[in-house]
């Protein structure tokens, strides 16, 4: 714990003040990420009146930034755009960090209640897409928590094309090096084992209500098991609550765990 509040200290007199975005000056904050083997702090950029295609988006001073790509959910409103920056360095892992734009502004987003009014929810593929941006393996990081919730899916479940999970199967490795356990994807075998049943989407008053089992992973290690039921209205309004905790079961040849560096 010692070393981790060093690091925190260290990183944050390197981003403490201002820098410039193309003569705009924009405060940077720091934003606590478990990643990949340690714990890392990123600068969470706070902007306004920046288009995510303009060629400005080359973040000068302390820190760079650059944009990566459009992330496209499909369920964004009109004159919404969600975007993918990474940090301008060679250094590994290089978490991805999202931004919304809008035409009041652009903020990053660390939690899904911010997307209210900025997304239509109009079909239950639609809901699970949401949220299950919350649990994407590749933007996992952005959110602001101490955990890092993933959802409990069999490999079999999660190499179908209609798993829509925002980041895709190699961001954990998973097509050269499958991990039961890691990032919440088990091997078909533990899934039986452990019990775990497949997201369930329906229709209620306003929107719809989402039951998915998840794994709560505290820096590397799994830490506990719930069950969560997500309610997310038409307009994006999102609510949780979790109906079961449990301790991570023993399953064959399976280690709750996220990625550690390489």
């Amino acid at each position: 714990m010692k070393t981790r509040q060093q690091i925190c200290y260290v990183f944050s007199r390197l981003v403490a003040g201002q820098i410039v975005l193309a003569s705009r000056a924009v405060l940077v904050h720091t934003r606590k990420i478990a990643c990949s083997g340690t714990a890392l702090y990123i600068g969470g950029l706070l902007c306004t009146g920046c288009n995510v295609r303009s060629p400005d988006n080359q973040m000068q001073g302390t820190m760079k930034w650059k944009f990566v790509s459009a992330i496209h959910l499909g369920i964004e409103s009109p004159g919404t755009e969600v975007a993918e920056f990474e940090r301008d360095t060679n250094v590994m892992p290089n978490s991805a960090v999202i931004r919304v734009t809008t035409s009041t502004g652009s903020f990053f987003p660390d939690s899904l209640e911010q997307f209210r009014g900025l997304v239509h929810i109009d079909d239950a593929k639609a809901a699970m897409r949401f949220v299950r941006f919350r649990t994407s393996r590749k933007y996992c990081y952005n959110w602001d928590a101490e955990t890092t919730p993933q959802e409990i899916v069999s490999f079999s479940q999660y190499i179908k094309p209609n798993f829509a999970d925002t980041g895709g199967a190699d961001d954990v490795g998973y097509s050269s090096y499958p991990s039961s356990g890691r990032y919440g994807l088990l091997s078909d075998q533990a899934y039986r084992e452990g019990k775990f049943q497949a997201l369930i989407v329906k229709a209620i008053t306003g929107g719809y209500e989402v039951v998915r089992w998840v794994c709560i992973y505290s820096d590397l290690k799994g830490d506990a098991i719930q069950l969560w039921q997500e309610e997310v209205q038409r307009d994006g309004t999102y609510k949780r609550i979790i109906l079961k905790t449990m301790q991570p079961p023993k399953l064959a040849a399976t280690e709750w765990h996220l990625m550690g560096l390489q």
